[in-house]
């Protein structure tokens, strides 16, 4: 499983999808959390669009991110 950070918007929903994960989960499945994208300005713009729009078939996204050389990401895969 694959989360976005933060997990939730509050602890108590965190709380729940742990519970989740814990009852639910396959063996050997892990819980990973990723980038807090979803919760930027410009994807909550997204998503109100989205709800506005209606049915949305399919959608690409592009972030590109500067890493100054010397931090502990630079150089690596």
């Amino acid at each position: 499983m694959l989360s976005e950070k933060p997990v939730a918007e509050n602890v108590a929903r965190a709380e729940q999808l742990i519970k989740y994960y814990a009852q639910n989960a396959k063996e050997g499945a892990t819980w990973s959390v990723a980038e807090n994208f979803r919760f930027l300005n410009t994807f909550e713009f997204a998503k109100g669009e989205v709800k506005r729009l209606g049915r949305v078939l399919g959608f690409r996204v592009k972030v590109f991110g500067n890493v100054k050389s010397g931090t502990k990401y630079f150089g690596k895969s």
